[in-house]
C-alpha cells in the first residue's frame, strides 16, 4: 500500500495568555489565510439574550480604535490582497482573512484590533441591516420560514439547540452597546479562542507576530458547551404556509456528534445517498423519475447530537412522492448492505475529496482550526485510516441505529394541500420503529 504523505509542515503553540496558535506551512501555494475560532454561539445563549453572538459578530466590523471607520477597516483589509468574513453558528463563531503573503504582519496586526480594541460604532445601522436578515427569513405574517431553524425547534425544543443565530427582532432592538460589550468580554478571550494560519508562510515569523499583537488579548477561561437532552419516541412533521411555486421538504434524521466513534461511517452514508449524479439520492429521485431539480444529504454534526437532514425543492402536487421515494431508499439501507458499487465509490470518492483538501487552504484551515477549537486533535494519518477501515457492515449498523421512526421529522415550507399533508403524515407515521 502506498504510504499516505501530507505536504504541509503542521506547528501548534500556545501563547502566555493562553491563546492557542496553528501554523499551517504550505509552501506550494500563493495564499495566506488568517482565521480565528471563537468557542461562542447561539447554544450559549438564552432566549433573552438570543442573537447576541451574531449581533457581536456584526459589530466587530464597525471599526477599531485605530481605524474607527468600517469603510476604512475593509479598505485596508483588502488593500492587503483579499477580503475579511465572518460566520456565526450554534457552537462557534469564525472570522477569516485571506491575504498575500507578503503582507503577513500587516494582516495580523490589522486582524488583531477586531479582538483587542473594537470601537463597537454605528450599532443603530447595523441593527438596521440585521433586521433585514432577520426579515428575509419570515413570511408575510412575521413566522419564520427558515427550514433549518424550524427543524431545530422541533428536534431540541425548549433548548438552547433551539434558538437561532439571527435571534428575534424584539431581542435585537433591545440590545445595547453595554450588552454586547458585557458579552464580548465574556467570550472572547484568550483560552477560548484558537488562531490559526495556513498557506505559504513560516513558522516562525507567524508566532512572533502572534505574540506580538494578540498577546494582548485578555486571558480569560474556555467555555463549555451546555449540553441538551431530549428523548423523541416517535417520528414528527411541521408544515408552515408560504406562498410560492415551489415548496421546500426537509427529511431529518437524529443521528451523531462528531465526537462520535461512528462519525466518518456517518459522513460515509452522507456520500452513498449524495455524492455526485451516480448516488443513490440523485439517481432514483432526479435522474430516473425526474421529479425533482436539485436534492440534497447533509450531515449537522454538534459537540452532543447531531441529524442527517436531506433537502429537496418541489412542486406542491409531489411532495409526498418525493418524500415516498426517499424514505424508501432509507429503508433499503436499513433492511439490507448498501450496494457494494455504491458502496466503494462512496469510499473512493471520500479519499479523493480528502486529499483535495490538501490544494484548499480554507479547509485546512477549518480541519485544524475547528478541531483545535474542540480538542478534536486526531492527525490527519489517524482520520484517514478510519476512512479506509469502514466496512458496508459499520454503514448497515448505523443505519439501523439512527435511521428509524423515533429518528425521523418532516418539515415542509411553502404551498401543500390537507391531502398532501395528510400523505406526508401516514408516510411518516408508518415508518419502521425498530
Amino acid at each position: 500500500m502506498k504510504k499516505f504523505s501530507i505536504p504541509f509542515t503542521l506547528h501548534k503553540d500556545t501563547l502566555n495568555n493562553g491563546l492557542r496558535v496553528i501554523t499551517v506551512e504550505m509552501p506550494y501555494l500563493h495564499s495566506l489565510e488568517i482565521s480565528l475560532f471563537i468557542k461562542v454561539g447561539s447554544r450559549f445563549e438564552t432566549d433573552q439574550n438570543n442573537g447576541i453572538s451574531h449581533l457581536l459578530e456584526h459589530m466587530l466590523f464597525r471599526g477599531t480604535q485605530s481605524t474607527p471607520n468600517s469603510q476604512h477597516l475593509h479598505e485596508k483589509f483588502e488593500s492587503l490582497g483579499g477580503d475579511i468574513n465572518a460566520m456565526t453558528t450554534s457552537e462557534y463563531s469564525c472570522f477569516w482573512l485571506a491575504i498575500h503573503p507578503q503582507y503577513l504582519a500587516k494582516g495580523m496586526s490589522l486582524f488583531s484590533e477586531m479582538f483587542h480594541s473594537p470601537s463597537f460604532a454605528d450599532l443603530q445601522i447595523e441593527k438596521q441591516i440585521i433586521l433585514e436578515e432577520i426579515l428575509n427569513e419570515q413570511n408575510d405574517k412575521g413566522e419564520c420560514i427558515n427550514i433549518d431553524d424550524l427543524a431545530s425547534g422541533l428536534l431540541w425544543p425548549h433548548t438552547s439547540l433551539s434558538l437561532s443565530t439571527l435571534g428575534t427582532k424584539e431581542n435585537l432592538l433591545r440590545f445595547s452597546e453595554e450588552n454586547i460589550r458585557s458579552f464580548f468580554d465574556t467570550y472572547y478571550t484568550a483560552a477560548n479562542m484558537v488562531l490559526c494560519l495556513s498557506g505559504r508562510i513560516k513558522h516562525d515569523p507567524v508566532l512572533k507576530y502572534a505574540q506580538k499583537y494578540f498577546s494582548v488579548i485578555t486571558p480569560g477561561i474556555e467555555s463549555k458547551i451546555p449540553i441538551q437532552k431530549y428523548t423523541q419516541t416517535r417520528a414528527k412533521a411541521l408544515f408552515k404556509k408560504n406562498p410560492g411555486s415551489q415548496t421546500n421538504v426537509q427529511i431529518c434524521f437524529r443521528a451523531l456528534s462528531y465526537l462520535s466513534e461512528d462519525y466518518h461511517t456517518l459522513l460515509l452514508l452522507q456520500r452513498i445517498l449524495d455524492d455526485g449524479n451516480a448516488s443513490l439520492l440523485q439517481k432514483n429521485i432526479r435522474e430516473k423519475q425526474g421529479l425533482v431539480y436539485d436534492i440534497s444529504a447533509q450531515i449537522s454534526s454538534y459537540y452532543d447530537t447531531g441529524t442527517l437532514d436531506i433537502d429537496f425543492t418541489v412542486a406542491p402536487e409531489r411532495i409526498a412522492k418525493v418524500v415516498q421515494e426517499v424514505l424508501k431508499i432509507i429503508k433499503t439501507l436499513s433492511n439490507n448492505l448498501a450496494g457494494q458499487k455504491e458502496f466503494l465509490r462512496a469510499k473512493k470518492r471520500f479519499l479523493i475529496e480528502f486529499d483535495f483538501a490538501f490544494d484548499n487552504i480554507a479547509k485546512i484551515a477549518d480541519r485544524f482550526g475547528w478541531a483545535e477549537l474542540f480538542h478534536k486533535t486526531e492527525s490527519l494519518e489517524t482520520e484517514r485510516d478510519k476512512i479506509r477501515a469502514i466496512t458496508r457492515e459499520q454503514v448497515f449498523h448505523l443505519c439501523k441505529q439512527c435511521l428509524m421512526n423515533s429518528a425521523l421529522n418532516i418539515i415542509v415550507v411553502g404551498q401543500y394541500t390537507a391531502e398532501e399533508k395528510r400523505k406526508i403524515k401516514k408516510l411518516d407515521e408508518d415508518f419502521p420503529i425498530r
